[in-house]
């Protein structure tokens, strides 16, 4: 409880500290558009910033309040990425299930050089950035149908993917229109597939966008139900779930409770509503850590 109550005085000047190390750009100077010119550096900036902040990483690590204005802003990734990185466990294999994680050279750098890697996506343009581990497989496929054998990992990491699967992913992430799909159950699959691969006591973390349910065609937000559907789908041990929401005071934490009305902004529809125009994406995200037992 003393490292704790220390280390929550601690992350708060020290993130600030971290943001203001990152170097303004067009974004800022533009006034903090999302996806406006800059956006995409900035937001690496400040996620490499954040990995490399020890004080902030124990945050996540123990679920401890951010400090304000926390990626204000900024898309679901700076809260994903350093949820995941405090907690990966130990382990030889990791599975990097839509290479949303390992995409940040700032996550790549975590790996032991000893690690064996493998990478699966849709798209193989996706997976083309370097990664100093022992071994790296790069895997063009379905993740309703994971060509890996049964207890094949110590790790699974799955950011922000599920919630496409089965759903039309020709927009962003592949021209191949049997992707052209509307089968909004798929991310049962995907769930019981990634528990499948993963070794006993191995681990899965999970990230979704959360709140109101809504079907945007090309992704879903899951509400509470959907939620406990996945988790009850891998069989696995729900060690933590943590849930982030998008606020005037940045990234905090918050609960099912208080954010089952969270939206998300489609900036790809021409009917996104400018009300929620502060945000980049989603407005929560669900974290789970699961553990195969």
């Amino acid at each position: 409880m003393r490292l704790l109550a220390k280390l929550a005085k601690l992350v708060r000047p020290t993130a600030r500290e971290a943001a203001a190390r990152v170097r303004p750009n067009s974004y800022e100077q533009g006034g903090r558009i999302p996806w406006s010119a800059g956006y995409s550096k900035h937001r690496s900036a400040l996620v490499t910033s954040v990995l490399k902040s020890p004080d902030l990483l124990g945050a996540f690590e123990n679920s401890l309040p951010l400090p304000d204005d926390f990626g204000f802003k900024i898309d679901e990734r700076v809260v994903e990425l350093p949820w995941v990185a405090s907690r990966l466990g130990r382990g030889d294999s990791v599975l990097d299930a839509g290479c949303a994680f390992f995409k940040y050279p700032a996550a790549r750098e975590r790996i032991s050089g000893e690690s064996s890697v493998t990478l699966i996506a849709l798209d193989a343009k996706d997976m083309t950035f370097d990664l100093n581990a022992r071994s790296v497989d790069r895997v063009q496929a379905d993740l309703r149908e994971v060509p890996c054998t049964s207890e094949s990992f110590d790790n699974a990491i799955c950011i922000s993917t599920i919630e496409h699967v089965g759903m039309d992913n020709t927009q962003l992430y592949t021209s191949n229109d049997i992707f052209r799909e509307n089968n909004a159950d798929d991310y049962l699959k995907v769930a019981s597939e990634l528990a499948r691969v993963l070794r006993v006591n191995g681990n899965l973390y999970i990230t979704i966008p959360f709140g109101k349910y809504k079907n945007h065609g090309w992704l879903q937000v899951f509400d509470g139900a959907m939620v406990d559907s996945l988790i009850a789908s891998t069989g696995c041990q729900l060690i933590t779930e943590n849930i982030y929401r998008h606020g005037p005071r940045g990234w905090q934490l918050s609960t099912r409770q208080t954010s089952a009305d969270a939206v998300y902004f489609d900036v790809h529809s021409k009917d996104a509503d400018a009300r929620f125009s502060n945000l980049a994406a989603a407005e929560a995200v669900v974290c789970l850590h699961l553990r195969r037992i």
